[in-house]
């Protein structure tokens, strides 16, 4: 599943959504893969727990999405030297999706801020992601989010999610700008609701912090000294992923057998697979269709593998030059995120230059193929693009596009400050 600025095509709509190249910023990255596993016994006594399945797919290829949805290709798998020969044997080098793999050992639990250090010379002083290999995120506009925070890092960026337990959590507290003011790690009267996840962006002084860390009173290093360290200085902020977005930890069977549940349901509904690695590397411009497409049959006895050669096959069917688009499809192309921008710009007396068919608008999002997800998403970027309040339950699939832009351009019109 891409999370991309376009609205989202159904399945099997065809189009082509045109490839996006690494950020400028953050390049590498780092997924920690190690542990014993202790509270996934006996599952775990034998495989490690990021090769454990969730849904259709081993759980690291969650993390590994991530990072390529980032734009990230050099990518380094620390884990046990039980498992790193493992880990190869699934992902090899990386050239297979365009991207390289390498791998380091743990050899013992040393904590999360341990990885900076193993990493050290994969980092080389560069800006680095760091991301838990049992962390799964998903949500609309992830992928823009995650490109727009890792272009420039000046400190660390964090993700927050909100919970509704935060005594089991590392809890940020922040300014009204998202700088990070404080972090307590499981407080017993948490100042907010707002979880640190498993996912970490950091300038390239963050190896030299790692090296000043002293080992906790469980004998670890801890992430958590790392952040903190950025906050002393002024140059931490947190990104919050709130309403739309999905954060699991598939560390107890429980959160496991949630997660998978989620990720199946979530793909029988729509026809799409979230964390299709393949699928990622062919959106993103690391692959080929043609690429892709072996990929897919060389796992072609597999649902997963049917749908990463459709991918494919759509993908080479758009290319063919006698191919001529419906209207359902020049509508699909034509209503993009950044001309519905354009048409709130227009409403707004900013922007006389609209390239939007007045026939198009007048037609119902079902008969264009939308969903409510994908309005949603619309919805969700222009109250970031105009700062305006717009409750979700405003929006219905059944009104056409321009009652749809009314709608939100009625709350510009009320709610926008004069001049702004």
């Amino acid at each position: 599943m891409i999370n991309g600025t376009r609205l989202t095509r159904p399945a099997g709509s065809p189009g082509r959504r045109r490839a996006r190249g690494a950020p400028a910023g953050v390049t590498k990255g780092i997924i920690l893969a190690g542990g014993t596993g202790t509270r996934l016994y006996p599952l775990t006594r034998v495989v490690s727990k990021q090769l454990l399945p969730v849904g259709d797919k081993p759980m690291i290829y969650y993390p590994l999405s991530v990072l390529m949805l980032t734009g990230i290709r050099d990518i380094l798998i620390i884990s046990t030297a039980e498992d790193v020969p493992r880990y190869s044997r699934l992902l090899g080098d990386g050239s297979d999706l365009g991207v390289r793999f390498s791998y380091a050992v743990q050899d013992e639990p040393r904590g999360i801020a341990d990885a900076l250090l193993i990493g050290a010379d994969h980092i080389a002083g560069e800006p680095v992601a760091l991301i838990l290999g049992d962390n799964v995120f998903h949500g609309h506009l992830l992928a823009d989010i995650l490109r727009e925070q890792a272009r420039d890092v000046d400190g660390c960026v964090l993700f927050g999610y909100p919970v509704k337990d935060p005594q089991r959590f590392g809890i940020a507290e922040t300014d009204a700008d998202g700088r990070l003011l404080s972090i307590e790690e499981k407080p017993a009267r948490p100042r907010s609701n707002r979880a640190i996840t498993g996912l970490y962006f950091y300038d390239g002084g963050a190896v030299d912090i790692a090296r000043r860390l002293r080992p906790s009173a469980r004998g670890e290093l801890e992430i958590t000294d790392v952040n903190r360290a950025y906050v002393a200085e002024g140059r931490a902020r947190l990104v919050e992923l709130t309403r739309g977005f999905a954060w699991l930890d598939t560390g107890t069977p429980e959160a496991l057998t949630a997660a998978g549940n989620y990720v199946l349901a979530l793909e029988e509904r729509q026809g799409l697979h979230v964390a299709c690695v393949e699928e990622i590397a062919l959106r993103m411009g690391f692959i080929d269709a043609e690429a892709c497409h072996r990929l897919g049959a060389g796992l072609a006895s597999s649902r997963y593998g049917q749908y990463v050669m459709a991918v494919a096959s759509s993908e080479l069917s758009d290319r063919r030059p006698d191919r001529k688009p419906d209207r359902q499809e020049a509508a699909l192309q034509e209503l993009t995120i950044e001309n519905l921008k354009r048409i709130m710009r227009s409403c707004a007396g900013e922007d006389e230059s609209v390239n939007t068919d007045g026939d198009i608008l007048d037609t119902s999002f079902v008969d264009l193929g939308y969903d409510s997800l994908a309005l949603l998403e619309a919805a969700a970027v222009i109250k970031r693009e105009y700062a305006v309040t717009l409750e979700d339950d405003d929006i219905d699939v059944l009104e056409t596009p321009r009652a749809f832009l009314d709608k939100v351009n009625g709350v510009l019109v009320g709610e926008r400050a004069p001049g702004a």
